[in-house]
Formats: C-alpha cells, structure tokens, sequence
C-alpha cells in the first residue's frame, strides 16, 4: 500500500468522511475472520516487528505469549513489554515510512522518535537535535546541548548525517547540510 498517496487523498477528506473511515477500519480490525489467519503465523519466541504509533516507527520485539485477542511482547531495544492487538504485528515487513510532502518541510507524518532535525529560533541560530517525542502539533527535542525544545514541524528541517558516541546514546551531532 501506498502511505504517501493514501496520505495525500486523506488530507483532501472531510472530517465527517475521516470519521466513516474510522468506523469502517475499526470493524475491520475487529473482524475474526481476518484475525484468525494472522494469529496462526506466529508463534512464542518469534521476533517480528510493531508499529508504533507514538513513536511513528516500527519497533523490533520477541513473542512472548500468545492470548486470545492479544499478543504479549518484548521490545529488543529496551526490554519493556507490551500487550499489543494483533494487527499491530507488521508480518509481511511493511515499509511504514511516508515521505514529506513537500522537499523543504517536514510534518508529523513523516517524521519519528530519534530522527534528526534542525530549526532556526527566533534570535536567528540554527539548532539541531533528535525527537524525543510526536505531539499533534509540536516536535519535543533534546538538542546537542541537552536542552529541550518544543518546535512546530513547519519549522523542521532534516539532518543528513550524525555521529554518535557511547553507541548513540549520547547525542553529537556532526552537520553536513541540510537537506
């Protein structure tokens, strides 16, 4: 499935037809007939991968149990687990990635927890950090000093390369250019 299309025709919907939509995919996610076949193809012990829609990524996690509407994982970066629907399990290896509309801004859409980004603030500085968090309409980053911003995806730019010591856990980040 095309996410960019799909996005692009949504964004020309009505908020009463989103809604309809929403009706429609609920009942469908609910739908045993379509549950029933995805439930078979796993198994305890399996690693597979989730979307997560906070972070806007897949996350890479083992099966832990297997109940009857739910599955309990294991998220391999951090070890936290997660009981999580069904249909969050990305079995076919999915590409959930969505490209910015546009070349020169960024939006939420497009956008996930630990990418690299750069803003202007008011006083003229360019900045640079890594998300931290997806809110409805500001990007909450932890920039090269420590300090967190809150910064409107308008005014985003994306960050070519970085590099990372300690294994990336800290955040150094060397500027080749924006894009």
């Amino acid at each position: 499935m095309d996410y960019n299309h799909l996005s692009n025709e949504l964004e020309q919907a009505s908020m009463f037809d989103l809604w309809r939509l929403s009706c429609v995919i609920n009942n469908l996610l609910d739908d045993p007939q379509k549950l029933e076949p995805l439930k078979k193809h796993l198994q305890e012990g399996q690693a597979i991968s989730y979307f997560d829609s906070t972070a806007n990524c897949l996350v890479e996690a083992t099966i832990i149990q297997i109940k009857k509407k739910r599955v309990l994982v294991r998220n391999k970066h951090d070890g936290h687990q997660w009981n999580i629907p069904f249909y969050m399990v990305n079995l076919a290896g999915v590409d959930t990635n969505i490209k910015p509309q546009s070349t020169k801004k960024l939006d939420r859409q497009s956008l996930q927890v630990g990418c690299l980004v750069g803003w202007r603030s008011k006083d003229g500085r360019d900045h640079y950090g890594k998300i931290i968090k997806l809110n409805p309409k500001l990007a909450k980053i932890i920039n090269t000093e420590g300090e967190v911003w809150r910064v409107h995806y308008s005014l985003l730019f994306a960050v070519m390369d970085s590099v990372t010591d300690n294994g990336g856990d800290d955040l150094n980040l060397k500027i080749i250019e924006p894009i």
